[in-house]
């Protein structure tokens, strides 16, 4: 049995207001809600029309026949996306502060829901467990990358940099090649504040202060959020600092209801620990929404990043993969990975691999015997650890 509180229906959907209201706090702190344009999402998924091409008008002279053009298209499949989480408390707690809990379940949803969004479009990952969320496309697989700090002060320094960016996108072949601001990390704030030009005048404000919030940036909207870097939950950091580009091609929508349910009479478990809620008097909050997105074309996109780091490899799956089989290896540190001993089964290198993002390789694994063959990783900055691996 579900029991209810006061302000929610017998079906425990949140009301209408407090939903309103929950959403408009994720879009006020979403960097990808600030900065991308909105759609309705079905709750089933649809296919949506891409477009990839335009139709350019010819000059016609006079008893000439007029060219005859079309607009192309694609399609893309919005996979609807669920995210869900419960909050355990005790009944005294809740007694005692009945509209307190309520406010709290608020901000901790709005929460939830920010940092689970934009870390899902911005890296494809699933915040609880860190790991991919299948058949998504995301921002992060954009091609276009470019280190900050490769500029000389003299030459530009670091607005040269975030300029290169700019030209990769607008000068690229995809249809959606504007360039329309930055999601960053609040890490870059501290290197545009302290940016200065040869002469050492700072670039991008009058005088270095830290309470300018820094949202212009070379005359573009800055959003800045944690999940930019990827650090949110069990998802592993990387080394990009920011997202550039045209970000009229990202298209994302909420279903119309969330829910919120709480019981008293419910077993959960939590990993190795079982929760017996009316035994214990105890009360749970289960909150739930769905949202969906589609990306036009990722490499409408620019990543910034920190120079290369020293890779770390984390995991490995599956277990006992033999040869001619692709292992997932996660960690972080893979930007910038290449040659044929990028990645190595113990002393031999993956027959092929490809480095999906700053923290996911799919390698295939190397002729050789059943047994202990452990995981490195090489980039500029060096090896990684050594991940124990058995393979098949």
């Amino acid at each position: 049995m579900v029991t209810t509180i006061e302000g929610l229906d017998a079906d425990g959907l949140v009301p209408k207001p407090i939903a309103t209201e929950i959403l408009t706090k994720a879009a006020e702190a979403s960097v990808v809600q600030r900065l991308a344009g909105t759609m309705p999402v079905p709750l089933e998924g649809a296919a949506v029309a891409v477009q990839t091409g335009h139709i350019e008008a010819g000059v016609v002279g006079e008893g000439e026949l007029k060219p005859v053009g079309g607009t192309s298209y694609s399609s893309k499949t919005i996979k609807p996306i669920k995210v869900a989480a419960i909050s355990i408390h005790s009944k005294e707690l809740r007694r005692r502060n009945p509209l307190g809990v309520l406010e709290n379940i608020k901000a901790d949803l709005s929460g939830a829901i920010t940092r689970s969004f934009d870390l899902a479009v911005m890296y494809g990952r699933n915040a609880k467990t860190g790991g991919l969320i299948s058949d998504v496309e995301y921002i992060n697989q954009t091609t276009n990358r470019v280190i900050l700090g490769t500029t000389a002060i003299t030459d530009g320094g670091i607005a040269k940099d975030l300029l290169n960016g700019y030209d990769l996108v607008v000068n690229g072949d995809q249809v959606n090649d504007d360039f329309t601001g930055f999601a960053a990390d609040r890490r870059l704030r501290s290197r545009l504040v302290g940016a200065v030009d040869n002469q050492g005048r700072p670039i991008f404000q009058q005088s270095v202060d830290l309470k300018n919030p820094v949202d212009n940036v070379l005359g573009l909207p800055a959003a800045y959020g944690k999940a930019v870097s990827g650090r949110v939950g069990a998802s592993p950091a990387s080394n990009v600092l920011a997202f550039g580009g045209d970000w009229g091609g990202i298209k994302y929508g909420f279903a119309e209801q969330m829910t919120l349910s709480v019981s008293d009479q419910a077993t959960i478990v939590d990993g190795g620990d079982t929760y017996h809620l009316w035994q214990q008097n105890l009360e749970a909050y289960l909150v739930e929404a769905i949202f969906g997105w589609v990306i036009t074309d990722t490499d409408s996109f620019v990543a910034y990043q920190s120079a290369a780091v020293t890779p770390a490899v984390t995991a490995a799956t599956p277990s006992g993969a033999a040869a001619g089989a692709t292992v997932t290896v996660e960690g972080s540190g893979f930007t910038g990975v290449s040659g044929a001993g990028g990645v190595k089964f113990g002393s031999s290198n993956a027959t092929s691999y490809t480095v999906v993002d700053d923290s996911t390789i799919a390698a295939v694994v190397p002729a050789g015997s059943a047994g202990t063959a452990n995981i490195t990783v090489t980039n500029a900055a060096g090896t990684s650890n050594s991940f124990g691996y058995t393979r098949g």
